[in-house]
């Protein structure tokens, strides 16, 4: 049997608390200009006369119902186009805009199915 030792005689010191520093996140501000330029865009909303693009995988991913929808066993993955009735597309445009994390999802589901409010 052969063995070879190796002694290190310098080390490199390190700092043992490293900090890295990680900058906010701007993905909502990348999605926004996504939108509003229209790259992705795969379903529209018609509103009364306007109409309002969106990306099937956000909404999706902010409501179970439009996951459903969109990418679910019955759901309807080709479909293209919703036509929402009993709304002005200024109110549309700000319940599908909201931060909120289940207000919108909740207004635009209930819209769309037709329930109540």
């Amino acid at each position: 049997m052969n063995c070879t030792v190796g002694v290190v005689k310098n080390r490199m010191e390190t700092p043992k608390d490293i900090q890295i520093h990680v900058p906010r996140s701007d993905m909502g501000r990348c999605f926004k200009e996504l939108l509003s330029r229209g790259i992705g865009c795969d379903i529209t909303f018609e509103v009364r006369d306007e109409k309002v693009r969106a990306h099937k995988w956000i909404l999706a991913a902010r409501s179970p119902v439009f996951k459903a929808q969109f990418f679910g066993p019955i759901g309807k993955p080709d479909l293209h186009t919703v036509v929402v009735e009993d709304v002005e597309p200024v109110v549309f445009k700000v319940i599908a805009t909201c931060r909120s994390h289940y207000f919108p999802a909740y207004f635009l589901c209930t819209l769309l199915l037709k329930g109540p409010i």
